[in-house]
């Protein structure tokens, strides 16, 4: 009763009769990427030689995850096991029911197998299991985001410097000839966004083609790549740039021009 206890939905044909000798002996259920892969247009009847025997195909199943669930659902096809090597034993409980039926469980297993261990688990706790992995993987390319952000922020705000150091003359001279505050900045922060702009056109092409290429190797499953995520890690790197260059501009802008032009 696998088929009906993990509610798989079945496309066409039947499933399994275990009182039939020949669906024991010869008979498979396949799932629709298997139907695909093979180019059927009709799957029932069809014969398929797996090692030394040749099963007929009785019924097609709708694609379902049997792995991970970034995993690319691949050709499948299911057959009857003999009992001498069933290794699990998979049971669709009632709501509410779940925690009694568990211990249930374990009581029969005991006076079944008292020697061994009783090793029961939900299906609820293999998902957590999933997610919570995903989750450790967001969690640590958040962390390797934020140091390359402080990096980057790091290595910016030392190129502000030591720009700003070299032309204090010049910024002091025009405030001198009666350039304003407004324009102060502009000439301070144009080239930073100037430098900004081009590691724009730079990273985000090599960023997508590595995303892409990651996302292609973790699995066969996953979101497009969209416009969406560079246009706001690149607003964030340059707000971030911004504030963090911010107050030495301001400190360059309004300093004392006198002191800048005696300085030797």
């Amino acid at each position: 009763d696998y088929v009906e206890t993990l509610r798989l939905r079945l496309r066409e044909g039947r499933s399994f009769d275990p009182r039939l000798p020949t669906d024991r002996e010869a008979a498979v259920l396949v799932n629709a990427s298997l139907v695909r892969h093979l180019g059927w247009q009709e799957a029932v009847g069809q014969q398929i030689r797996y090692g030394d025997v040749v099963y007929t195909v009785i019924g097609v199943l709708e694609d379902f995850h049997y792995a991970a669930f970034n995993t690319a659902i691949e050709p499948t096809l299911i057959r009857l096991a003999a009992e001498d090597t069933f290794a699990y034993l998979a049971a669709r409980v009632q709501a509410g029911t779940a925690l009694q039926t568990a211990d249930d469980f374990q009581a029969v297993w005991k006076t079944v197998a008292p020697g061994a261990p009783y090793n029961g688990f939900f299906q609820d706790d293999v998902f957590d299991n999933y997610w919570q992995g995903r989750a450790k993987s967001r969690q640590i390319f958040t962390s390797i985001a934020f140091v390359a952000l402080l990096l980057s922020c790091m290595g910016l705000f030392g190129l502000v410097s030591l720009n700003i150091a070299r032309r204090m003359k010049e910024l002091s001279i025009r405030k001198v000839l009666g350039a304003s505050l407004r324009h102060i900045v502009h000439q301070i922060s144009r080239e930073l966004i100037l430098v900004l702009l081009v590691a724009m056109v730079v990273a985000v092409p090599a960023s997508y083609l590595l995303l892409k290429a990651l996302y292609d190797a973790a699995g066969g499953y996953h979101m497009p790549l969209g416009p969406a995520p560079f246009v706001i890690t690149f607003g964030v790197i340059l707000l971030t740039a911004m504030l963090t260059v911010a107050a030495h501009v301001h400190k360059a802008a309004t300093a004392n021009p006198v002191v800048a032009l005696r300085d030797e």
